[in-house]
Formats: structure tokens, C-alpha cells, sequence
């Protein structure tokens, strides 16, 4: 690819940004077609106008806080990846859409070399560049690094936002990013002084869920990298493994160095 090649990409790159109120309905969409440099920040602007903004006010103090919705930061981070690694041979847009409590980020192009969705997630990569020149440019600006941090910072972010969680897809030739709220009936993090005896017949939750589909995955996986997929801590892994065994759907085959998961019922 010649530099004429880039800038005309750069020129012509078109993001297309959908709210929904359901799956039907349109509510608001914008076209960019600005140049890259800007076309994140005109997305990122429109993603604002179209998520919650709270405030938060500490003590007697009148000083109040904003708090978004998402953390804008990580946002950012995400469009970055979406412009930045994207096919730019297939035509489909980068698409975004807006629900009332998610917002989902379908990227076209697949993952190069080895690199997979677990590892991305657990941060246990190097980063592999498809567009050399459009990388050079955002680092050259300072928007990026050329190290592959990018999502162990997204998961810093995110330790702010208990309430919120991000998944990626491989959608065969497109990588979804879906970040949603969890529901309050199923929060993220369980309390500190969950009883050891859980009620067996108690639903599985979300997360236990995830838990179940990346043993299914790897049944070498270990705590760690569950609680680092999942952004808690290693003691709610270890609650959410009490449970499912209790409820008689996974269970341990050997030691905790050597031994591995089995599933037992997943039908959950």
C-alpha cells in the first residue's frame, strides 16, 4: 500500500454511528467522512450527545464530578483500535450503534497471526499492526503506543465502572466490541461477605455464564485469567467456581497446577 493509498483512505474512510432505541427504530445516525484524525473525535462527540451524564457531589462540599455513562477514555481507546486496525480493503463501514444500555462497535477485518480474543482480553499479547502507516501516524500524534496496552488500559478504566462490562466477538471477518451495563438484579461484582454456602437452586448469572463458555474454550484456563477476562478480583472467581460446583456444572479433574475443568451440564 503506497502513501497515496493511505491518504486516500484517510480521505475517504466512512464511519457510520446509529442509536437505537430497539432493534427496529432509528432514532439518530450520523455519516463521517472526515479524515481520520478527525473522524474519532467527531464519533466520540456524537456517542456523548447520546449517553447519560451523571454528576456526583462528595461530602458538604458544592464541587460536583461528572460521570458518564461509560468511561470516556476507554471510548476513545476503542474507536482508536476500530480506525487503526481495520480491513481497509473491505468496504463495509465501521458501524456503531447506541441502545439505552450498550453500545456495540463492529470493525471489519480479522485477527492477524496467532493473536485470539482471550488473549487480547487477558492482555497476554503482542501487538500486530495490519496498517503500518496508519499506526505510525496516530503514535507520531500521541493518540497511540505501538505495544499493545491499549486494553490493560481499557481495563483500568473500567475498575471505575463495576456496573459496566466489554466483550469482543470474532464474527468471521469482523470484530464486535459490545459494551453493556450488567443488570442490577446481576451485578458484576459479588459482596465481599458472600455466604460460602450459596443457595444451589439460585440462578446462574451473567458472568458465571461467561465462565462456563471460556472453560467450554479451555479447560486449562486458570482463576487468574478468568478474573482478569471478567475485570474482578480472584476471590469472585473463586465464588463464582464455588456456585457452579455446588450446582453440580463443572467440576475440577486433578490438582489446581496440573489438573484441568469439566463441564457437566451446560444447560443453564
Amino acid at each position: 500500500m503506497t502513501d497515496n493509498d493511505i491518504l486516500h483512505i484517510i480521505k475517504q474512510e466512512e464511519s457510520e454511528t446509529l442509536e437505537f432505541k430497539s432493534d427496529i427504530t432509528i432514532i439518530d445516525d450520523i455519516m463521517i467522512r472526515s479524515p481520520l484524525m478527525n473522524a474519532i473525535d467527531e464519533a466520540l462527540d456524537f456517542i456523548k450527545k447520546n449517553i447519560r451524564l451523571g454528576f456526583i457531589i462528595e461530602g458538604e462540599t458544592t464541587q460536583r464530578e461528572e460521570r458518564w455513562q461509560y468511561p470516556i477514555p476507554a471510548l476513545r481507546e476503542f474507536l482508536l483500535n476500530a480506525v487503526v486496525h481495520r480491513d481497509y480493503q473491505n468496504p463495509t463501514d465501521i458501524i456503531i450503534k447506541i441502545f439505552d444500555e450498550s453500545i456495540e462497535i463492529t470493525n471489519p477485518g480479522k485477527l492477524l497471526g496467532n493473536l485470539t480474543i482471550e488473549k487480547i482480553m487477558t492482555g497476554d499479547y503482542i501487538s500486530i499492526h495490519r496498517n503500518k502507516l496508519v499506526t505510525e501516524i496516530f503514535y507520531l500524534t500521541g493518540d497511540i503506543e505501538k505495544y499493545g496496552t491499549g486494553f490493560r488500559r481499557v481495563k483500568q478504566w473500567f475498575k471505575d465502572y463495576p456496573e459496566i462490562r466489554y466483550l469482543l466477538t470474532d464474527l468471521d471477518g469482523f470484530i464486535q466490541l459490545k459494551i453493556e451495563t450488567i443488570q442490577k438484579h446481576d451485578p458484576v461484582n459479588d459482596p465481599v461477605n458472600d455466604p460460602v454456602n450459596d443457595p444451589v437452586n439460585d440462578p446462574v448469572n451473567t458472568r458465571q455464564k461467561l465462565i462456563l463458555e471460556w472453560i467450554k474454550k479451555d479447560k486449562y484456563i486458570t482463576r487468574t485469567k478468568l478474573a482478569e477476562i471478567n475485570n474482578v478480583s480472584v476471590e469472585t472467581i473463586k465464588r463464582d467456581i464455588r456456585k457452579l460446583k455446588q450446582m453440580n456444572l463443572i467440576k475440577r479433574i486433578g490438582s489446581d497446577k496440573t489438573g484441568f475443568w469439566q463441564i457437566i451440564d451446560t444447560q443453564t
